[in-house]
């Protein structure tokens, strides 16, 4: 396996052949996003050549560090899935076939890097959590409710109270 998530020169492939490819790295997540900056990622698949478009598949794995969505903790954050992507030559005639969607390649690479960076952050679980209890920070105080309680009294919503009066919900 390469390390480095890389280039896959796609000007000697022929028509109708597929190439194995597997690599290994680091993709940089950008901070903006609010969850880590850094996942360790591999990926292992092939590149097939139908004499028109190029499709990558594969299997994803990735490791990041994120924090937990309601107490902030660090959690080691694992997931797998399968990546697909179809590529055409920039220069390529256009037919029916070149209407589905693909990525334009115009310098005869395919950027795996960018494949797999972009999809990471597509397949990002949508909720992180350190465990599935987790009873978060008070919103007063911000105590770790997990670790300790505190003093803190919860204060009811107001705004849904309102909302609420004016419903007619029996009880069963």
């Amino acid at each position: 396996m390469d390390t480095g998530l890389k280039y896959i020169d796609v000007s000697v492939f022929q028509k109708d052949e597929t190439k194995d490819v597997a690599c290994a790295g680091a993709v940089n997540i950008p901070m903006e996003m609010g969850i880590c900056d850094k996942a360790d990622i591999s990926f292992s698949g092939t590149v097939k050549f139908d004499g028109l478009l190029f499709v990558l598949e594969g299997c994803v794995k990735a490791a990041l560090t994120a924090p937990c969505d309601r107490c902030l903790k660090d959690v080691a954050v694992r997931f797998e899935y399968e990546l697909k992507e179809r590529y055409i030559k920039e220069n390529a005639k256009n037919d029916e076939k070149t209407e589905t969607e693909h990525i334009k390649i115009s310098d005869n690479k395919i950027n795996l890097h960018e494949a797999v960076s972009v999809s990471v952050l597509a397949e990002l679980p949508k909720k992180i959590l350190c465990a599935e209890d987790c009873l978060g920070l008070c919103q007063h105080c911000g105590n770790d409710k997990n670790e300790n309680e505190c003093s803190c009294e919860a204060e009811p919503n107001t705004r849904l109270a309102e909302l609420f009066k004016n419903l007619d919900i029996k009880k069963k």
